[in-house]
């Protein structure tokens, strides 16, 4: 055995053994402990909207009305099942005292009325959602393990685990931190296919794509990347495309993707009881909300310059993306891609990884580049809808680390003897880690400090997903007689789901007022006004108002102001 294969950096195919089971007991650990880290403790803005639908796909499916199981063109269907799970957990009797189509507000008043915490509910719909997202990156790590040498799929499952963005998408009860998740293990499993001909590769790819396209319409792009990626096999061994028999059209092209549409169809049909009755109008709801979003018509590119840019000019930003992704990701992993770039410049420089890993690696960034241009298309553009690219792309940078291993361990003979290697992969993971749980509970303030981090990040980004609500919440709620005064918030949903906990609401705040603005504050005690409310400049009216005002309280997290609270009226008090 010669010193490369000695190391741990070795290109050798391992078999799946005692040791890998050993390892997917520790990712499953690694995974999960810091997506359930106060799973109740604030509410992101969309949340109570996912709370709503899948209140009514329960009441709907205990009710035997499947077709309005067809709850929006997101679709959101495994969202709503990890949601309508909780329900039946912790509030079985809404079967009897709901109904399919309901407002916030009679969502609330029923929870009042039967003291049922919204957080509680919520807490455990994010448990299902986490308890989801954890088993398929485990079937991903099996399927990778085909794939690739056993300890960079452990380095890239390890960075995987700890990527800040992916850990917050991963514990809330909405769709892109499932989709990221199902597409990876999708991706995975038909490279596993296309590299080893196992038919439950194929399988498991295709159930992955249809819970993909059933859980935000982003999934769609699965199916033109997983085209390519067919298209790019066949050239694998140096062979021309136009030089294959018709046969092999047939074996190695049409009849794979053939079936593989066909499971994940089945697989949609399977899942979404919508579909048991109307097929046709419920795959039709999705293709209308795509082009509508593709279109702009329901909202464009959702950063600093997009959002003070007219409508028409939403689709005009083709770096959106790229740019996310750079503030988004660690510099860990973008240290590794670039490592990654360095040893495809410089094969002859590296012995890892080898020949097998390579190939795999570029069909990954290849599904990568695919997925990023179709995304570019749409004028609907949110960082968290790029979620799918970050798990292949950890794993890619964990190649580039394993590369400045091997290379360091070849060219210094002290690197070797003193395992100085382990210690820096060993760093890299645990840098990872801290950088991660710096922001917990609050994963999504996590920018990338290299560009410095969320305090200039506010500069070019939206910025905001509810965070410090809970805290305005708690804040307020020590006031004297403050549950006897009126209040106002942006993100009202939001506010209102951890507030009516202890009996307590806010009206949201009017964009079109039919009274003056005196008038219409005249009736209020308090108002709660967040960061991307300010960002956006929206009501102008009302922020210019408040603008000479200084705020009784305000909610900093990381060193900047997320909320401020606004005493109105302070005359009426007492």
């Amino acid at each position: 055995m010669n010193r490369a294969e000695s190391s741990i950096t070795t290109s050798r195919p391992q078999k799946f053994g005692w040791l890998d089971v050993i390892i997917l007991v520790a990712l499953a650990i690694a995974f999960t402990a810091p997506r359930i880290v106060s799973l109740g403790s604030f509410v992101t803005a969309d949340e109570p909207t996912w709370g709503k639908r899948a209140a009514s796909f329960y009441y709907a499916l205990a009710d035997g009305d499947y077709a309005s199981t067809n709850q929006t063109g997101h679709p959101g269907v495994t969202t709503m099942w990890a949601g309508a799970v909780a329900y039946h957990l912790q509030f079985p009797q809404y079967q009897n005292v709901g109904q399919v189509a309901l407002g916030d507000t009679k969502l609330m008043q029923i929870f009042q009325n039967r003291e049922i915490n919204p957080l509680v509910l919520l807490a455990v719909a994010r448990l299902n959602v986490v308890i989801i997202s954890l088993g398929a990156m485990l079937l991903s790590f099996v399927f990778a393990r085909h794939l690739f040498s056993r300890w960079l799929v452990v380095l890239g499952f390890l960075l995987i685990a700890f990527e800040p963005f992916l850990v917050a998408h991963a514990r809330f009860l909405h769709t892109n931190g499932m989709l990221a998740s199902f597409m990876f293990l999708s991706v995975l499993a038909y490279l596993d296919y296309l590299e080893n001909r196992k038919w439950y590769s194929l399988a498991v790819s295709g159930i992955a794509a249809g819970l993909s396209y059933i859980s935000i319409t982003p999934g769609l792009n699965l199916i033109p990347a997983i085209f390519v990626l067919t298209l790019l096999n066949l050239t694998k061994d140096g062979g021309r495309i136009l030089d294959l028999k018709l046969a092999d059209w047939g074996r190695k092209l049409v009849l794979p993707l053939v079936l593989w549409g066909l499971i994940s169809l089945l697989a949609v049909f399977i899942v979404w009881p919508a579909m048991w009755v109307e097929p046709v109008e419920t795959l039709s709801s999705i293709i209308r909300y795509t082009l509508s979003a593709t279109e702009g018509e329901i909202g464009g590119a959702q950063f600093v310059e997009g959002l003070q840019t007219a409508e028409e000019g939403l689709s005009s930003y083709p770096y959106f993306y790229p740019l996310t992704y750079v503030w988004r990701t660690t510099p860990l992993t973008l240290a590794g891609l670039v490592l990654v770039a360095v040893m495809f410049l410089r094969p002859r420089a590296f012995t890892y990884p080898g020949p097998r890993d390579r190939s795999s690696l570029l069909l990954l960034l290849t599904y990568v580049l695919v997925y990023t241009l179709l995304m570019s298309l749409g004028a609907k553009k949110f960082d968290r809808y790029f979620l799918p690219v970050y798990p292949p792309l950890n794993l890619v940078a964990a190649a580039g680390w394993l590369a400045l291993s091997s290379w360091l361990e070849a060219s210094f003979p002290a690197v070797r003897r003193y395992a100085l290697h382990y210690i820096l992969l060993a760093g890299v993971v645990v840098l990872q880690l801290l950088g991660t749980l710096r922001t917990a509970p609050y994963y999504l303030t996590y920018y990338n400090p290299l560009l410095g981090g969320i305090r200039k990040a506010q500069a070019v980004l939206s910025i905001g997903w509810g965070e410090g609500l809970n805290e305005a919440a708690l804040y307020l709620r020590s006031q004297p007689g403050f549950c006897s005064q009126r209040t106002i918030s942006w993100y009202t949903n939001a506010y209102n789901w951890y507030s009516v906990s202890f009996g307590c609401d806010a009206q949201p705040v009017e964009f079109r007022l039919e009274t003056t603005l005196d008038e219409y504050l005249a009736n209020y005690d308090y108002a709660v006004i967040y960061i991307n409310q300010w960002q956006r400049d929206f009501p102008a009216e009302f922020l210019d108002y408040l603008e000479g005002e200084k705020p009784v309280h305000s909610v900093w997290i990381d060193g900047v102001e997320y909320v401020r609270i606004y005493r109105l009226n302070p005359q009426n008090a007492g």
